[in-house]
């Protein structure tokens, strides 16, 4: 039985998890999600947040941005959803810093 155990759990393992800033799979990211993480990047994301649902996220500009998981951010973003805008379903995005109050959908 103790091989079969052994085999599920490397077959569960995920790549997703807490990255530390001076630890980031640079190279992992860039060849997985074709997105190059640099240091200035990584410079910018360090000052670290936790969330009152025990996730953790940073700020990652001076006006509030904010980098996390998305189950992290699900209920406050289900709580900003109405039945005209479920943001849950449909996702969003500000096209511009000027725009950061009308909300688009990004599907």
């Amino acid at each position: 039985m103790l091989p079969i155990a052994a085999v599920a759990v490397v077959c569960l393992w995920a790549d997703e998890g807490m990255w530390l800033f001076n630890k980031f799979p640079k190279e992992m990211v860039a060849k997985k999600y074709g997105y190059q993480v640099t240091d200035a990047f990584l410079d910018h994301c360090a000052w670290v947040v936790r969330f009152n649902n025990g996730g953790s996220g940073s700020f990652i500009s001076p006006h509030g941005l904010l980098f996390t998981n998305h189950h992290v951010g699900a209920d406050c973003i289900q709580k900003l959803s109405s039945a005209e805008r479920d943001y849950m379903a449909n996702g969003f995005f500000a096209v511009s810093e000027a725009d950061d109050g009308s909300v688009r959908t990004w599907r």
